[in-house]
């Protein structure tokens, strides 16, 4: 299918297609190297899928993989630093990330403006402030990842860095 139009492509929805193996992605990358959107939502997906789509896949503004939760920092780190102008990113459930791909996340998407990190309990407080002040962040979706007290902390220090930032806990 792809063969045909990935030139051209630039958005491609997968969410939810979980016939399809995580092998696709290595073709999605080669085959459609404008892509500026890609959702692959609760695929079953392994670190070496996004290291074979970081290869060729450079163009991108919004990624999820929301729920692809087998991901770490080993296969998410070398994606986003082959796309820089990343603006968008759902993480939802990926439940093995820690506080360095947040580190990571600051230093190669200074442009991110949105992302969803709902139910990813390994983050902590201090990591998240210091991405809010190292990218372009507007709103982002914490719910889940921390304690209801810990949360309102989190909230008044985002607020205190930046003030107009959409948050939903």
């Amino acid at each position: 299918m792809l063969s045909g139009c990935g030139a051209s492509l630039v958005s491609l929805q997968l969410n939810g297609c979980v016939g399809l193996r995580g092998e696709v992605l290595a073709a999605v990358g080669r085959l459609c190297p404008g892509l500026k959107l890609l959702n692959v939502r609760g695929l079953a997906l392994m670190d070496e899928h996004l290291r074979d789509l970081a290869a060729s896949c450079t163009n991108l503004r919004s990624l999820c993989l929301a729920w692809c939760t087998q991901l770490t920092e080993e296969g998410l780190r070398p994606l986003v630093a082959r796309n820089p102008e990343l603006e968008d990113l759902d993480i939802e459930a990926l439940y093995l990330l820690t506080d360095s791909m947040l580190t990571g996340l600051a230093e190669c998407t200074p442009r991110l403006s949105r992302l969803s990190m709902r139910m990813c309990h390994r983050f902590n407080p201090e990591a998240i402030v210091a991405l809010v002040e190292g990218t372009e962040l507007r709103s982002l979706l914490v719910s889940g990842v921390l304690d209801e007290a810990r949360t309102t902390d989190l909230v008044s220090r985002v607020r205190r860095v930046r003030p107009h930032c959409e948050l939903k806990w």
